[in-house]
């Protein structure tokens, strides 16, 4: 798993589903696992991010990350224009459904940032974050 130390800064549940979906397909846990009050807002005034609620924040009441940022190693964002953006993108689905179906086996409900409210239709979504996974509840 590239960047394991992230995890770290996790919740104990998040730490778990991430070690076992490394042992199906190499995980990369990415720098935005973690954020501080001024990252978010970098974030947001970027339009990567939509809110200041971010489950990814640290803080006194929330001393471990809510979500992770995480796709198949070596992680690719697809480059738009590209003939092999499709593959990319197939990647990061690919990757969603591991995580999502390795939490169901844990007894662990994972919500997607490609299917936030967890429909399994990914059209009806107005704001994609491939990499993105958290905890429902």
């Amino acid at each position: 798993m590239k960047n394991e130390q992230l995890l770290n800064q996790c919740e104990g549940q998040l730490r778990e589903l991430f070690h076992r979906v490394d042992t199906i397909v190499q995980v990369e846990i990415l720098p935005s696992t973690i954020r501080t009050l001024e990252q978010q807002k970098a974030f947001v005034a970027a339009g990567t991010s939509k809110t200041m609620d971010s489950k990814h924040l640290i803080s006194p009441e929330h001393p471990f990350s809510r979500a992770v940022d995480a796709g198949p190693y070596p992680h690719r964002w697809p480059q738009e224009g590209s003939k092999d953006a499709w593959k990319d993108w197939a990647r990061l689905y690919y990757f969603a459904g591991v995580v999502v179906a390795v939490g169901r086996e844990m007894g662990i409900d994972v919500r997607y940032g490609g299917d936030w409210n967890g429909n399994f239709e990914l059209k009806d979504e107005n704001f994609f974050d491939g990499v993105h996974f958290e905890r429902r509840g």
